[in-house]
């Protein structure tokens, strides 16, 4: 390993007065980084035993409190050998001073042994860990040791002890009794470890937004952001969420009670098609259309003119498809869409297509097809236009 710079006393990266050593080596290349420099793996010098004299030597200042590690990236695989064996000396020879670590990897990630055969390793020697990459988007000047409030100052023994953090995703709680199971999992699981972060939300979406809505969970886990902060995101993104589809038959919508016997038996002769809307937590009316093709098209109407009352900007938000049985109609109903939002001038980037599971199923029948759109995170809230 190399290092960039011994610093025998800092004031800057950690309580009191530090020793702070910046390997070099990175492999984040976080935009605006204070180090870029370091992130060559040959920058500096090597760091030997000689320069792990020095660290201690610094150390042995009474008014030191600690040592800081920062880079580069202390905790990247090719640094991880000659970082742990620096600081099994320091904790050797100074139990009372507590080491510091940042690192752009996460915490989860590092416990769980997903970066280098020694990161789980190197954990158990450190005090504090500060974690996440620099996010440019997220700088705030006014925080403490860190630089971007997605980034976390992490009590690492307590912290091993709590685990991984979990999000649980639950179906809309009037359609399925997941969300309660779920909520009665999470307080057995408390009694049992009280320090456990464990959080259970009610989506409030269905069908493809759920899946939407598990996937930004997903980024806001990969850019560092805590599982308090994710959850409260999730939880204002999911307002966003609205649906629009048709399906080919009255029948399932006559068992669910959406429609009376008289209203299925005439839909079905005379070839109605319902137009269907998800919002608010709940199915809605959005009319009925003569036969599929036309059902289908009015699915896209409705949705293009929803976008162009609300004035979104749908750079900003998942557009989403999907379908049940029909993937053929499928692809038709999709490559229109988007054809057609395209000419628009709203620039939507596709997403993958979901399959409708058999929860919205049962209500719906197996023929959905259908499009929803929700937010992405860090987007302005919507248009208060009417």
């Amino acid at each position: 390993m190399n290092y960039a710079d011994i610093r025998p006393i800092d004031v800057a990266n950690g309580p009191g007065i530090r020793v702070s050593v910046f390997v070099s080596g990175c492999t984040h290349a976080c935009p605006e980084c204070f180090n870029p420099e370091a992130w060559d793996f040959e920058y500096g010098n090597p760091f030997t035993q000689a320069e792990a004299d020095q660290v201690l030597k610094a150390l042995e200042k009474p008014y030191i409190k600690g040592l800081s590690l920062l880079g580069g990236e202390p905790c990247h695989p090719r640094n991880q050998e000659a970082v742990l064996d620096l600081v099994r000396q320091v904790r050797e020879r100074f139990p009372e001073k507590d080491i510091w670590c940042y690192t752009g990897y996460l915490f989860e990630d590092l416990a769980a042994g997903k970066v280098g055969e020694h990161s789980r390793a190197l954990l158990e020697q450190l005090d504090v860990l500060v974690d996440g990459p620099f996010v440019i988007g997220l700088k705030n000047l006014g925080l403490r040791f860190r630089g971007s409030s997605n980034q976390r100052i992490l009590e690492v023994g307590p912290s091993l002890e709590r685990g991984e953090p979990v999000l649980c995703v639950c179906l809309n709680a009037p359609f399925s009794g997941s969300f309660q199971a779920a909520r009665n999992a999470r307080s057995l699981l408390m009694e049992e470890f009280p320090r456990a972060e464990v959080c259970v939300l009610d989506s409030q979406l269905a069908t493809v937004l759920q899946g939407v809505l598990v996937l930004e969970a997903v980024h806001l886990r990969d850019a560092g952001v805590s599982l308090a902060a994710a959850a409260a995101q999730l939880e204002s993104n999911r307002k966003t969420g609205r649906i629009f589809f048709t399906t080919n038959d009255l029948e399932y919508l006559k068992h669910g009670g959406r429609v009376g016997r008289a209203a299925a038996a005439a839909g079905s002769l005379l070839h109605v098609k319902p137009l269907i809307g998800y919002r608010d937590g709940g199915l809605i009316s959005d009319g009925i259309a003569q036969g599929r093709k036309r059902s289908m098209q009015r699915v896209r109407e409705l949705f293009c003119r929803y976008v162009e009352r609300k004035g979104l900007d749908l750079s900003q938000y998942y557009v989403v498809t999907g379908c049940g049985l029909d993937e053929e109609e499928y692809r038709v109903f999709t490559d229109q869409l988007f054809e057609e939002l395209e000419q628009r001038g709203w620039p939507a980037r596709y997403e993958h297509p979901f399959h409708i599971g058999v929860t919205i199923g049962v209500h719906t029948g197996p023929t959905p097809i259908g499009v929803g759109l929700l937010r992405r995170e860090n987007c302005p809230p919507e248009s208060k236009k009417e």
